[in-house]
């Protein structure tokens, strides 16, 4: 619904220039992040690591239609930076209720703030360092033999 969504904000912009914009791709997320105020997404794993690690505040819609519902756990783990909404709760309410989040700069700093306590710079790297040591030990933890 890009081109829905797109015209929609042509609409905004009219009354708020530069405040919307709307884009299909953007390769460089860190980009894009750094430009938002305030994220609207999905929750999938990498992108809520992403809004923590750029302390950016956000509105999560996970996905209804998995079996596990991963998203909806990977949307908590942000706490308070986040307001989670469920894809058929999403009404006239919700949209005011984030155009007025848009205007509440001190709610936004505090969101970005405890979204980026949930980012563990270097994670990756530490759990690849594990992996490499838990290999290279005759694949039992602490190295033991069996």
């Amino acid at each position: 619904q890009y081109e829905q969504l797109r015209e929609r904000a042509d609409e905004l912009g009219s009354r708020e220039p530069g405040r919307w914009i709307v884009l299909a791709f953007h390769s460089s997320m860190e980009e894009v992040y750094a430009a938002c105020d305030l994220v609207l997404a999905r929750s999938g794993a990498s992108t809520v690591a992403e809004i923590a690690a750029a302390r950016r505040a956000s509105i999560l819609v996970p996905y209804p239609h998995h079996r596990d519902q991963h998203q909806l756990w990977n949307a908590r783990e942000l706490g308070e930076g986040a307001w989670i909404v469920a894809q058929d709760a999403w009404d006239r309410d919700a949209s005011l209720r984030l155009i007025d989040l848009l205007h509440d700069e001190r709610s936004l700093e505090t969101m970005g703030s405890c979204a980026a306590e949930q980012h563990r710079a270097g994670a990756a790297s530490e759990i690849a360092r594990e992996l490499m040591a838990l290999a290279t030990s005759s694949g039992r933890p602490g190295g033991s033999p069996a």
